[in-house]
């Protein structure tokens, strides 16, 4: 009674419907990872760099109008860091400055729906508190009404160490 795959008609089907379902998965998870890479390697380039700006700019004008970020950096997977963070009130007027804001985070955290960070460092802060013409200060106008509350049920957030810069004036 010979079990070897030669003379097994049934066992060599079986065999190829394995190798062809191996390779049916093994493809299509090594191009996901090789767009994966290049995805990263683009986002990293000075292209990438600027064009990941311009829609974090354009997507965080939407709560905060009058932001503007100078460059930004970081490997994006473990850490991310933003260069003169500005954010103007309604007179055009600089009401933040931040020089240097970098924070290290858990990327796999988003996975369960949380943002951990584990580090946030903020250089060279600077606050320009103006009397507006709406009445109060001109940092309470900086953001753009909400109607949603601001954490959602379910969405926890959580720090383990807070450093401020050594410059921050008011």
């Amino acid at each position: 009674d010979d079990h070897s795959t030669k003379s097994n008609p049934p066992a060599r089907r079986r065999d190829r419907i394995l190798r062809v379902v191996g390779w049916a998965l093994f493809v299509p998870a090594c191009l996901a990872m090789l767009v994966l890479g290049a995805a990263v390697l683009y986002a990293r380039s000075g292209a990438g760099r600027e064009r990941i700006r311009r829609l974090a700019v354009a997507q965080a004008q939407k709560n905060v109008p009058g932001l503007t970020i100078g460059a930004i950096g970081g490997d994006y997977v473990h850490d991310l860091f933003l260069r003169d963070v500005e954010v103007r009130d309604n007179q055009g007027q600089v009401a933040i400055h931040v020089d240097r804001l970098a924070a290290r985070y858990r990327l796999w955290s988003l996975l369960h729906h949380t943002v951990f960070v584990d580090q946030l460092d903020v250089d060279g802060v600077r606050v320009a508190a103006r009397p507006d013409p709406r009445g109060g200060l001109n940092l309470a106008h900086l953001t753009a009404p909400s109607t949603e509350p601001a954490h959602p049920a379910g969405k926890a957030q959580r720090s383990e160490e807070r450093r401020v810069g050594k410059e921050c004036r008011s």
